[in-house]
């Protein structure tokens, strides 16, 4: 899933297996935008949640950042050059 330019909260709420991958878009990267995600399916302990970034844009200084506990969630700021977890 590509993050859109809208979406400030996304719950996902997923029910195959495997890994999901979120990715947040080189062009969403401004100055002062939060993102909250949310493992709302309670699945993320068997199929974690991986979220990435498009370009070479950090999550706290690592290339991904990762949801492993059922109903998890992860609130993001961004810097305007790179994501922070807050």
């Amino acid at each position: 899933h590509n993050l859109s330019s809208g979406e400030r909260v996304l719950h996902v709420t997923y029910t195959s297996t495997g890994t999901v991958v979120i990715t947040l878009m080189t062009d969403q990267v401004e100055d002062g935008r939060q993102v909250l995600i949310k493992d709302a399916g309670g699945n993320s302990d068997a199929n974690n949640i991986t979220i990435v970034t498009e370009g070479a844009e950090t999550i706290d200084g690592e290339a991904t950042y990762n949801l492993k506990n059922d109903y998890e969630a992860v609130n993001l700021y961004c810097d305007g050059s790179n994501w922070s977890v807050f």
